[in-house]
């Protein structure tokens, strides 16, 4: 699988700076995802994303000095789209089980009790 972060920048995300400056964001915005609590939802943020989408014209200068949010890892795949082809919800209700009838568990469940009997 290939990296999808642009080329020019890959080599800038594993540099100290680059560490030090995401730190300082997340401690900016108090480890809080800024897109769940724009959903009314509270979840700690584990990452530093680019506010403005990497575009061909970028410089270096837009990957040190562009503004950068905090995010969970769920809203940053979101974001990205890597969550895409999902055709199910990943709420689980209060009985610890998927509210979803599509989700995969309940796929598996289904074909275990045809089997069992």
């Amino acid at each position: 699988m290939t990296s999808s972060i642009p080329k020019p920048w890959a080599r800038l995300y594993g540099t100290r700076r680059w560490e030090r400056r995401s730190a300082l964001n997340l401690k900016m915005h108090k480890y809080l995802c800024q897109e769940c609590l724009r959903n009314g939802k509270t979840e700690p943020a584990t990452l530093s994303h680019h506010v403005n989408e990497y575009r061909e014209s970028f410089s270096e200068l837009d990957f040190w000095y562009g503004p950068l949010t905090a995010l969970c890892a769920g809203c940053h795949a979101k974001i990205h789209g890597y969550n895409q082809g999902r055709d199910f919800k990943t709420d689980i209700g209060s009985d610890g089980f998927p509210i979803d009838p599509h989700h995969p568990f309940w796929k598996i469940s289904l074909a275990q009790e045809d089997r069992d009997g």
